[in-house]
């Protein structure tokens, strides 16, 4: 009996938002597990931060701005020609905006669908190309938000692109079965990142306590998430696919 069913050992493995919040925490989660990580942000200066936080050699940072929807699918095809089959792929760069939808734009709700869904959508065809993964199994990962089905005023574009995130993973994951590729996602509640840092300058301290309260089990750390995400790679998970797994501390059961 394998005991060891999370070790990620010589598995190369993708990661965008790598520079900070859940995709730096997953970066040096998978690397503990013994993982080459792929690192995959705007700012390689953040990049080359994350780098030195991670365990073990080898690991490569790739700067690409994933808002150029045409140049992913290349760049993917690219990654995997250099550093050989890809075993893992996690989405995990995000953007938000609050706005009223009177006020949110054309243009920010295509911001929004190209960084959470349409950028995802085109790694997707690129890892899954032939010779670009490994043929004996692999696993595609996105970070959605319990948001895609529980919504607040000012969130119509982010929460819009979750859930057409959340509906591409379900068709993804039967079109790429008979690769023996998995394809999940994972919705957290609000979490401790940089992201929230940012939201929470334009909240008074009454409204942020609102929030941590609306997580019975508090609000999330990256890690938390990260943790759910090695799940999915690992062999753990390896009856998993098409799923949304909810990481929330609570909060939608509350809703």
């Amino acid at each position: 009996m394998d005991v060891n069913l999370m070790d990620l050992s010589n598995k190369t493995i993708i990661v965008t938002g790598a520079s900070s919040g859940i995709g730096r925490a997953s970066c040096i989660l998978f690397s503990c597990l013994g993982a080459r990580v792929i690192m995959i942000a705007r700012s390689e200066d953040k990049l080359k931060r994350t780098q030195e936080m991670l365990e073990g050699e080898g690991h490569i940072i790739y700067p690409l701005d994933l808002s150029d929807i045409n140049t992913i699918q290349t760049s993917i095809c690219n990654i995997a020609r250099q550093y050989g089959p890809l075993y893992g792929l996690v989405h995990c760069a995000g953007v938000q905006i609050t706005r009223s939808f009177r006020n949110t734009s054309i243009a920010d709700y295509l911001n929004m669908f190209n960084i959470h869904c349409l950028s995802f959508i085109e790694m997707a065809k690129g890892f899954s190309k032939k010779g670009n993964y490994e043929k004996d199994g692999a696993s595609i990962i996105a970070i959605s938000s319990v948001m895609s089905m529980i919504n607040k005023p000012g969130l119509s574009a982010y929460s819009a692109s979750k859930s057409a995130l959340n509906s591409a993973i379900k068709t993804l994951a039967l079109e790429l079965a008979d690769r023996k590729i998995r394809v999940n996602s994972i919705s957290p509640a609000w979490v401790k990142t940089e992201l929230f840092e940012n939201y929470s300058k334009f909240l008074s301290e009454k409204q942020i306590q609102d929030i941590i309260s609306e997580h019975p089990l508090d609000m999330g750390e990256p890690e938390d998430v990260a943790n759910a995400a090695a799940f999915l790679l690992s062999k753990a998970g390896k009856w998993t696919t098409g799923s949304n797994l909810i990481i929330d501390g609570g909060y939608s059961i509350k809703k």
